[in-house]
């Protein structure tokens, strides 16, 4: 038998889900920023 998740629960889960992707969005968005300068940094000597 399927159990469908409740409004409650989809809201909840959708809202987790669009948290944690901005989260780790910006987390690896700043370890590149980070890498292009230091690599850039390291190239120009």
């Amino acid at each position: 038998k399927v159990t469908w998740p409740t409004r409650a629960e989809i809201i909840r889960l959708t809202i987790s889900v669009l948290v944690i992707s901005a989260v780790v969005g910006l987390f690896l968005g700043g370890i590149d920023f980070v890498l292009t300068k230091t690599i850039g940094v390291v190239l120009s000597r």
